[in-house]
């Protein structure tokens, strides 16, 4: 890619800034301490000083998982698009974020910062300076997928066939490391209930002895189905952004004079 020559000294410059956050924020003792309480499953945690933060604009830094399956993170990355974009904060998605990062050569450092965000703790001042520039919001949305799991049942075996998602979702001030909301989520879909030895009358051969369901039947939800049903649900407990200032009320205009009558014509003389 080429670069204005303004353009490549500004890119260097802030290249150079990244590497040195990086081994600073490597450095021992270089973090500090954040808010570490773990969230119970399906439940956010809000920092009190949230509003305090004005946060408006948020960006996705990363959408990983346990197994790292590049299928299951592409899957995972739009859901969260898809939710957040729906909110009213000013939302920058994962290909334009590190787009900007990678063209900085921030990579090393937004590795770094994302490895504090999960553990709770706090990068140095360089990396989150280095990250603000870099990406140009107020928080960062980190994204873990843990779970994505999906149990089909034999068509002889009573129950119901299940798809399972489970995350965990960090946000993080750029202005001091501090975590503002993070969240443990699972959301389950059911397949239809089977029960091979009660069958509904459709399932039921010509003497009438009960069939078990078969084929697409026994299947539960799909993937995509239910991870954007967890993602709704995490994305509704995140507080809202700030209102925006009222807009100050146009004075109204001044009053119209008042007018004089004009006086009436003398009468006609005979």
């Amino acid at each position: 890619m080429t670069f204005a020559p303004h353009r490549a000294v500004r890119a260097a410059a802030l290249a150079a800034a990244l590497t040195l956050a990086a081994l600073v924020a490597l450095a021992p003792g270089a973090a500090r301490a954040a808010d570490s309480a773990k969230p119970k499953k399906n439940e956010a945690l809000v920092s009190p000083r949230f509003a305090a933060y004005g946060v408006a604009r948020i960006a996705l830094a990363g959408a990983t998982s346990v197994d790292g399956n590049a299928d299951s993170e592409k899957l995972f990355r739009q859901a969260i698009e898809q939710s957040f974009s729906e909110l009213k904060y000013r939302f920058q998605g994962y290909s334009y974020f590190i787009g900007a990062v990678r063209q900085a050569g921030g990579e090393p450092t937004l590795a770094v910062v994302r490895k504090a965000a999960f553990a709770g703790t706090a990068p140095d001042s360089t990396a989150l300076s280095a990250m603000r520039t870099a990406a140009a919001v107020d928080a960062l949305l980190f994204a873990n997928l843990t779970t994505m799991d999906r149990t089909v049942i034999d068509a002889d075996t009573r129950g119901q066939s299940s798809t399972d998602i489970g995350g965990e979702f960090v946000l993080l001030a750029l202005k001091d490391g501090a975590v503002l909301w993070r969240g443990n989520f699972a959301e389950r879909g059911l397949g239809a209930y089977n029960d091979p030895n009660v069958a509904d009358v459709p399932q039921r051969d010509p003497t009438g002895n009960a069939q078990a369901s078969q084929g697409s039947a026994l299947n539960p939800p799909e993937f995509r189905e239910v991870m954007e049903k967890l993602l709704k649900k995490v994305a509704k407990s995140l507080p809202p952004p700030p209102a925006a200032p009222a807009a100050a009320a146009t004075p109204a205009p001044p009053p119209a004079p008042a007018t004089t009558p004009a006086p009436a014509p003398p009468p006609a003389s005979h």
